[in-house]
């Protein structure tokens, strides 16, 4: 697994925790609450990290954060992506394990892991 390492707060904050974020509110099946008990603990790291690497005139210097990169993966059916975002390698294979039961052919589903550049 490679780690990213964000050069500012703010491209922390703007790729990765706002990544993670949308993730969180598209899922329709987690209610209010429950978003808020995903999101609330990784400002809280972002919010405490940033705290630690403040200089002297209270402003946050350019802080170096490692997150390490996750693997992404999509599922393919007949050449059509049925992902709405990547998913983990077990939900991949759980979408393409349901496909299969629904009938599909093993060479008409496939997994594919994204790889970013």
């Amino acid at each position: 697994m490679r780690v990213n390492y964000f050069k500012t707060d703010q491209l922390f904050h703007s790729y990765y925790l706002g990544q993670l974020e949308d993730c969180i509110e598209q899922n329709s099946k987690l209610t209010r609450n429950q978003k808020d008990k995903l999101i609330k603990p990784l400002y809280r790291f972002y919010e405490d990290t940033k705290k630690n690497y403040l200089n002297h005139n209270g402003k946050a210097k350019n802080i170096i954060m490692p997150v390490k990169e996750v693997e992404q993966w999509t599922v393919w059916v007949g050449g059509t992506e049925v992902t709405d975002n990547y998913v983990d390698r077990d939900t991949a294979d759980s979408i393409l394990t349901d496909y299969l039961h629904q009938g599909y052919d093993e060479k008409d589903v496939w997994i594919e892991e994204v790889k970013n550049d």
